[in-house]
């Protein structure tokens, strides 16, 4: 990518950011934020974490049934507890970004949905995921998944343009 096309990225991104911040000051992002800001069962979400395991999943043969544990992630995330990785799948079926059943053993993890699939997506370009972390990274989910929409089509922009 040539340096034209990183400073209009960056232009287009810090336009994205103004746009969104004006949203929320005027309340039209259609998001009650009296929510929680990031916790569950208070416990932190961690969106690094979600991207993991969707990363995981993905990463796994069409047609096998995943059953994570907290192991399989001790390098990224260090002291991180199997109820921690179960809430936040958790989090992730009731997005519907995974199809996924309990067991006694805990989640078993059939596939990613088509929003999954969306959201990984999404997520992979690290300077995007960054940015959309900086922005919302401490309000809702579905505000977090917004603003890396918005990115993620900005940046898409600039690459059509600097075609």
């Amino acid at each position: 990518m040539s340096i034209f096309s990183w400073i209009n990225l960056l232009s287009l991104i810090d336009s994205v950011i103004v746009k969104r911040q004006k949203r929320i000051k005027r309340g039209e992002c259609g998001i009650d934020f009296r929510e929680s800001l990031g916790t569950l069962s208070g416990m932190k979400r961690d969106n690094d974490l979600i991207r993991a395991v969707l990363d995981t999943v993905e990463q796994r043969p069409a047609g096998q049934i995943v059953n994570l544990k907290a192991g399989e992630f001790v390098e990224e995330f260090p002291g991180l507890s199997d109820e921690a990785l179960d809430e936040h799948i958790h989090l992730l079926v009731e997005s519907g970004f995974l199809e996924a059943s309990r067991s006694r053993a805990g989640w078993i993890i059939k596939r990613l949905t088509m929003d999954g699939h969306d959201f990984l997506e999404m997520s992979k370009v690290e300077s995007v995921w960054q940015k959309a972390k900086q922005i919302a990274g401490n309000f809702a989910f579905v505000l977090f998944v917004s603003t890396l929409k918005d990115l993620i089509a900005a940046y898409l922009k600039s690459l059509s343009s600097s075609s």
